[in-house]
This record gives C-alpha cells, sequence and structure tokens, in this order.
C-alpha cells in the first residue's frame, strides 16, 4: 500500500530546477513539485486547488475570460501594493478587450470597496499547500478584518464570473483556509499566525461581462461576498479521496483459483503497511491497557467560552455495535504493536486528553466499533506520519465543520467526541489520505 506522502529516493527537488506560475517549482506537466514535510530529500507532485473541480466537472468555457480574470487579478494585486500600473499592462489589458478606463475603475474601485469594509490585508498572492488534498496554490489575498496585519485573518479570492455562487468557489477557498504557508525556494511550512478562520472565506466579485456591456456611468461596483466553508471542507475532502484514493491496491486481490476468500468477514483492520519511523511526540499512557476511568459531562453552549466551547461537543457518544475481541487483537499486534514508541505515544497522548474530558475511547473491556474504528485511524495515520494536530483537525473538519479548529478543543477531545458512526468515518478518512492509487 503506497503512502500519500510517499515518493522514491532519487526523485529530488533538483531534477526541477525552473520555476514557474506563482513561485512554484513545476515539472514538465506543469504540475507543482514540492518537498516532503517530513523528508525533505524527498518531494510531492502537487496540483493546483481547481484540479480537484477538473476531476469531478472540467471547465470548457472561452480561455479568454481566464486570461481576462488573470488580468484583473495583477491590477488589484499592484492596488493592494500601492504600485501604478504601467502602460504595457494596460495595454495588455485593451488587447484583451478591456478598455483602459476600466481598467482604471476597476483598481480604484476595488481600494475604494475594501476601505467602506474596513479590510486591509496580510499577504498577497501568498504560496500555500495543503498537504491533506496535495495542493499547491497562491492565495489571492489573505484579508484582515481590522486593518494590514490585523488578528481576524480569512483566505479571499478574486472572482470575475458572472455566477458567483458555485460550490467549487467554496472548496477553492476550503483549501487555502486549510493550507501553510511555503516557501518554494527552501521547502518550509509556516503555520498561520494568527490561524486562518476555517469557517468564513470571501470572494471580492466584480462581474466583468457586465461592466464590458455597460456604459463608464453604469459600470457595476466590487461586492464582498462571505462564504461559509463548512461544505467547501467537505467537498473537497470528498474529490481529493475520490482523485487520489478511488483505488486502492489493497482493495484488490486475486485469489487462486480452487481458494476461498482470504477476506475476513465484519470489522477488518486496514493498516497501512509502512516501516518509516514517526515523529517524536508527547508520551501517553498506553491505549491497550485496563484502568480505563469512566464518567460524563454534559451541557451545550455557544463558544464564547473555553467551557462553552467543550460543553459544544457531545458528552455521551454512541458506542455502536460490539465487535469481537479477536478482532481487536489483530488491530492491536498487526497495528499497534508494530508503532514506534513514539508513534504508540502519540496515540496514547489523545486518547489521555480523550479520557480528561470523560470521552475515552480506550479499549480494554471496551470492544466496540466506535473504539476499534478510532483505533484504526490513529494507527493508520501514525504510520503515514500524519499526527500534526493540524493535519488531523483537517480530516475532523469533515465531521466536526464548526468547532475542528477551536482553540479550546484538543485534538483528542474532537476525536472522543466521535460516535460509532462518525469514527467509521473518520477511519474511512484516515485511509483515503493515507494511501494511493497504483497508478
Amino acid at each position: 500500500m503506497t503512502d500519500l506522502l510517499a515518493a522514491p529516493d532519487d526523485f529530488m527537488l533538483d531534477q526541477w530546477p525552473r520555476k514557474g506560475r506563482g513561485g512554484f517549482f513545476r515539472n514538465q506537466n506543469g504540475e507543482c513539485v514540492i518537498v516532503h514535510p517530513k523528508h525533505s530529500g524527498k518531494v510531492l507532485i502537487y496540483d493546483g486547488a481547481s484540479s480537484l473541480l477538473d476531476f469531478g466537472k472540467p471547465y470548457q468555457g472561452d480561455p479568454i475570460h481566464g486570461e481576462r480574470g488573470t488580468h484583473v487579478h495583477t491590477l488589484c494585486g499592484m492596488a493592494l501594493r500601492g504600485e501604478q500600473p504601467p502602460a504595457e499592462l494596460v495595454a495588455h489589458g485593451e488587447q484583451l478587450g478591456i478598455p483602459a478606463d476600466l481598467q482604471r475603475h476597476i483598481y480604484r474601485d476595488f481600494l475604494a470597496v475594501r476601505a467602506a469594509h474596513g479590510i486591509g490585508w496580510a499577504a498577497i498572492e501568498e504560496p500555500v499547500v495543503h498537504d491533506g488534498w496535495r495542493v499547491a496554490t497562491n492565495v489571492d489575498v489573505v484579508d484582515a478584518a481590522n486593518g494590514n496585519g490585523g488578528s481576524a485573518l480569512r483566505a479571499a479570492d478574486i472572482k470575475t464570473s458572472g455566477d458567483i455562487q458555485r460550490a467549487g468557489y467554496a472548496v477553492q477557498l476550503a483549501a487555502a483556509a486549510g493550507s501553510v504557508r511555503y516557501n518554494p525556494d527552501t521547502g518550509e511550512r509556516t503555520p498561520w499566525s494568527p490561524q486562518l478562520d476555517p469557517n468564513v472565506g470571501h470572494i471580492w466579485w466584480y462581474p466583468l461581462a457586465e461592466a464590458l456591456k455597460a456604459d463608464p456611468g453604469d459600470w457595476p461596483t466590487w461586492r464582498l461576498v462571505e462564504v461559509d466553508l463548512r461544505h467547501g471542507h467537505q467537498l473537497g475532502n470528498t474529490l481529493a479521496a475520490l482523485k487520489y484514493d478511488s483505488l486502492r491496491r489493497s482493495d484488490f486481490t486475486v485469489v487462486p483459483l480452487g481458494e476461498r476468500s482470504s477476506r475476513p468477514t465484519g470489522h477488518t483492520p486496514d493498516v497501512a503497511d509502512r516501516d518509516d519511523a514517526p515523529p517524536s511526540v508527547t508520551t501517553g499512557r498506553d491505549s491497550f491497557s485496563p484502568d480505563e476511568p469512566t464518567g460524563s459531562t454534559g451541557g451545550a453552549g455557544r463558544p464564547s467560552t473555553p467551557a462553552a466551547q467543550k460543553a459544544a461537543l457531545p458528552d455521551a457518544p454512541s458506542e455502536g455495535s460490539p465487535v469481537p475481541a479477536a478482532e481487536f487483537q489483530s488491530l492491536k499486534i498487526t497495528g499497534y504493536d508494530q508503532l514506534s514508541p513514539d508513534a504508540r505515544a502519540w496515540v496514547n497522548a489523545l486518547e489521555a486528553e480523550a479520557r480528561k474530558e470523560r470521552v475515552s475511547f480506550h479499549t480494554k473491556g471496551h470492544h466496540t466499533a466506535r473504539r476499534y474504528h478510532i483505533m484504526r485511524a490513529l494507527i493508520m495515520l501514525a504510520r503515514a506520519e500524519l499526527t500534526e494536530p493540524d493535519a488531523v483537525r483537517g480530516l475532523l473538519a469533515n465531521l466536526r465543520p464548526e468547532c475542528a479548529y477551536w482553540p479550546a478543543l484538543t485534538v483528542g477531545h474532537l476525536i472522543g467526541s466521535l460516535d460509532a458512526d462518525e469514527a467509521h468515518q473518520f477511519a474511512g478518512l484516515a485511509a483515503d489520505v493515507s494511501t494511493t492509487p497504483n497508478t
């Protein structure tokens, strides 16, 4: 089974010395060549966020619309940086069919509308990567709600299409909101500080086709559109899974003539077969040891305080149906026991966080579907070295879109809040991001 973040040892970044659009190093196919997050000597091949949409529904419109949109992006970036468009750029816009006077209106009105909303910026055309979706892109603008360098940051996209209510736009913004900054020269990843808002993004919309048909006095103005990203995260997870994991070698087994199926029915461990050592993590209690505390907390509330954030999570998740003890024993022997000490410590630390909030997923004496699938998911993530908190939260955002990034909720608490069905989905998501098809 192939790891999502694996690459041959001899596939080095210096094979692709040229930079392309967006500042990323690119291969012959125009795909981004990204330094592996754990192994700097290896690289990964990422597409842009739109590749997920192209996979589901390829764009078939006139390329001139994309070229005009790119030109408007350039004007807006220069406006934010306080640069005046050179005559050559304006002339290029005219060649695309955008009159010079309209270009000046687009430039000035963009600044005026942003100022009217009290929104500054923290970054412009920033290279980012979303390792969970294998996406590399440039965020058009990172908006700062309280002025330049403000504390409330949101990913923002500049759009010139006639129809702004598209699910694909939510996926693009969700990809940006779930990303980290990426330095194409060094491969260094840097989390946003403060973190980008995972739930809401911005679209700065200028209906260019409408403007091209209107008289100068009737040109439209820029509009700010707020986008709920919860569906974008869910759809992006689904599209990434379909694109990269719809076929897995482990799903296909040739049965020798005359033999019965070798696959047991019911709950079967699906653990990635990897030998790479996981990252160092904090220590915790062995999740397959005895003495699990029991109990629950109650209440619900708005996330205005840490206590209210915690109370918003389920406090007594359904355990689901029982799972044979033999299957837990198989999972322990073939999965958990094969992890390195650091990886086991990571699993145990998450269980300790869940136990602290009284939503433990400890398995001793509790052979239920919920605990089985949670442990199965964590073993797969540990083997694939997807143990960074943001990576796990990104998966959990598919199940807890409203609260996956609330600061008062630990990753272990979020995992412990999953019921049996959600735990099963979590294991599926872990399998999706831990493996790739044999192509």
